[in-house]
């Protein structure tokens, strides 16, 4: 029963016609429900926590909550008519104006730390290795081809880091700007050369 009562909960909130969705008074109730559901699940839940309904029920009406309490932040935004999508504006005369794409992360020295590190194992992968340091552990096999091969990486990869390390030491310094786009910074890097 109580499931019942959050899937109705639910449905009347999340699916509901845009008038029942505008309607602030309605919405207050229906986040007061929510919350009351959650209360209800959970209390029904401590009584029988082997129940996998009450668990569904619960897990249903916390999502919900926490969906319907956000709706306020998200007022701004409507489904449009045309089916454009959520995160369109309404301009109020008819037109709709598409949300801003989000902006790229800035990056940072750990992450060229770590793109350094993943083109070192990227390319230990092209070679048919697990990654750089099962690469490596082929120096000095008996094997002269896979010995020499597990040598160039392992050299190569001393001049990458040593090249990572100048590049951060710069940005450090402010003699050099911080990258803006990752595949610069991977081409500043040194470039693999196989034994011959």
């Amino acid at each position: 029963m109580l499931a019942l009562s959050v899937n109705n909960i639910v449905t009347e909130v999340i699916l509901g016609d845009q008038t029942t969705l505008d309607d602030s008074a309605a919405l207050q109730v229906a986040h007061e429900a929510l919350q009351q559901a959650v209360v209800d699940a959970q209390a029904a839940l401590d009584a029988d926590p082997e129940n996998e309904e009450l668990q569904t029920a619960l897990a249903d009406a916390t999502k919900a909550a926490v969906g319907a309490n956000y709706v306020d932040a998200f007022a701004a935004y409507v489904v449009c008519p045309d089916g454009t999508g959520i995160g369109w504006t309404d301009n109020g005369d008819g037109t709709y104006t598409a949300p801003a794409p989000p902006a790229a992360p800035a990056l940072t020295v750990q992450g060229l730390s770590k793109a350094c590190a993943a083109h070192l194992d990227d390319t230990a992968r092209t070679l048919g290795y697990d990654d750089m340091l099962t690469a490596l552990s082929y120096v000095g096999d008996a094997n002269t081809a896979w010995d020499a091969e597990a040598v160039a990486l392992r050299d190569w990869r001393s001049l990458a880091w040593a090249t990572e390390q100048t590049i951060v030491g710069e940005i450090a310094d402010q003699t050099r700007a911080m990258y803006t786009d990752l595949a610069d910074f991977i081409n500043d890097l040194p470039a693999f050369a196989p034994p011959a």
